[in-house]
């Protein structure tokens, strides 16, 4: 028998580890390598944030997979679908946070793709017999997983049913009103009846639900959405004007130029003469009478100026901080008149006026307007070109259709040929029309006015606008409005739009 080493005392010679030392050796290591997985992932975390953007680290958020449902879709023609996208990471996991999801859909007359929130909207009316694809990217620690699914639309096959014989009821913006009369006559399910009285009567209207729904070119303000009653309303941009400066001033046959601060001063009664200098100085070669301008604005609660007002407040610092923007000003000069048509009205029968209405009412009624001077330094004629563009070339992001609009807005877009008074016009409506109403506002009713809300927003509501100078709302504010739409429930339950 061998025997056992001897274990070395201090002052012996040593010449190498024994069994126990290299024994302990060994667990210590298991235990660092233990703990570095354990640890290891968690420090990471801490350090890049965890289930954050596409590029930081985020345990568990890199895709491996990505899923489409549904994953393939026959739609019948008017038919409506939305597709979701989820991303599943190495371990067969569904990732909550930390990825993205982009779309592209082709071909483009499959529907309308929404790039806001992320599911894809398929509205249909614009195409039949076509078919294509609708693909998904997700993308997580900087690694991208791509799927398709296979999209078609057929003209046969079972038709939703457009609820008829309902009338629908509506007030507001006098702004809108000449295409609400024309998307009324035009469209062909329900009656719809439509007051013109101004986006204050038609807040008012739509709080005391004495509507069906409202229309408004200014958003609510904080103390008018606290008093909306439970459920509450959605903001639906449903098409978009200008206001433009009109005038009667005999033997000028140019259209004069206008700065913001030209005008704020006007309605300050700071400039009282057509030929003032100021005024002469941005229009050479135009002799300007030496004639008191009369001042006309609206008398009522006006969304056209909350738009006029918001304008004159970003161009003078005297109007922002002493007058401010709002439904209803007090006015430091000038007399009033009631609606678009009546400030039309009066600038048409006073020499010398001047006052702010939708182009519509400028151009169908014959009324000089003037070019108003841009973020850019040019001085641009409204039309439907320019609105569009400022529309497209805004930087503001629109908020939750249930969110707070008040200050959202497209004025002083910063392309050079953008008009700088644009104005998106917006749709109040009730997010839950049974809780909203009660048992009197049966659920056809909500159905059809879903409906028609649905068609005004759709590329053959939108048709509408251009031949009445009003431009189409975006591709984005679409997309927005549809699933607002889709989103309104009755007691509850969801709504099946149906247009047609």
């Amino acid at each position: 028998m061998q025997p056992l080493a001897a274990v070395p005392t201090p002052g012996s010679p040593h010449h190498g580890p024994t069994r126990f030392q290299i024994l302990i050796i060994g667990i210590a290591i298991a235990v660092v390598v233990i703990l570095a997985a354990l640890v290891g992932p968690l420090l990471a975390s801490a350090l890049s944030g965890s289930g954050g953007g596409s590029n930081q680290k985020c345990t568990g958020c890199t895709p491996a997979l990505v899923e489409i449902a549904p994953p393939d879709a026959t739609l019948a023609y008017g038919a409506h679908q939305v597709f979701t996208a989820s991303a599943i990471n190495q371990t067969g996991g569904t990732i909550a946070t930390g990825v993205t999801f982009s779309w592209s859909l082709i071909p483009l007359t499959l529907g309308t793709l929404n790039t806001t929130t992320g599911p894809f909207v398929d509205l249909t009316s614009a195409s039949a017999n076509v078919s294509g694809n609708l693909s998904v990217t997700a993308t997580g620690n900087s690694v991208s997983v791509s799927t398709s699914a296979f999209i078609s639309v057929t003209s046969t096959g079972p038709k939703c049913t457009v609820p008829s014989g309902q009338t629908l009821s509506g007030a507001g913006s006098t702004l809108v009103a000449p295409l609400m009369f024309r998307w009324s006559v035009a469209y062909p399910a329900s009656t719809v009846e439509y007051s013109s009285v101004g986006s204050g009567a038609g807040i008012n209207d739509i709080t005391t639900k004495t509507v069906d729904f409202a229309a408004s070119d200014a958003p609510l303000n904080p103390a008018q959405r606290a008093a909306i009653p439970a459920p509450g309303v959605a903001t639906i941009p449903e098409s978009a004007g200008a206001v433009v400066p009109i005038y009667n001033l005999p033997g000028v046959p140019a259209s004069l130029h206008f700065t913001g601060a030209v005008l704020a001063a006007i309605y300050l009664g700071n400039i009282t003469n057509w030929n003032n200098s100021a005024l002469q100085a941005i229009n050479p070669g135009i002799t300007l009478p030496h004639a008191s301008i009369v001042v006309v604005h609206r008398s009522d609660g006006s969304g056209t100026t909350f738009v006029w007002s918001s304008f004159l407040a970003a161009e003078n610092s005297t109007w922002k901080n002493d007058i401010g923007r709002s439904l209803t000003i007090n006015w430091p000069v000038g007399i009033g008149a009631e609606g678009n048509a009546g400030v039309t009205a009066t600038v048409q029968s006073t020499t010398d006026a001047i006052g702010y209405v939708d182009i519509n009412y400028a151009l169908t009624n014959g009324v000089a307007y003037g070019s108003v001077q841009n973020p850019s330094g040019h001085y641009i004629l409204a039309n439907v070109t320019n609105i569009e563009s400022a529309l497209a070339d805004s930087t503001s992001a629109f908020p939750a259709p249930t969110g707070d609009w008040y200050n959202f807005s497209v004025l002083n877009p910063p392309g050079a040929q953008d008009y700088p008074i644009a104005t998106y016009t917006y749709l109040l409506v009730y997010t839950d029309l049974g809780r909203a109403y009660g048992a009197s506002f049966s659920e056809a009713h909500a159905q059809a006015l879903v409906d028609f809300l649905t068609w005004v927003v759709s590329p053959a509501g939108q048709s509408y606008s251009a031949p009445l100078y009003y431009a189409p709302i975006t591709t984005d504010a679409m997309n927005l409005d549809v699933l607002a739409l889709f989103s309104i429930t009755y007691n509850g339950a969801s709504l099946e739009v149906c247009t047609p």
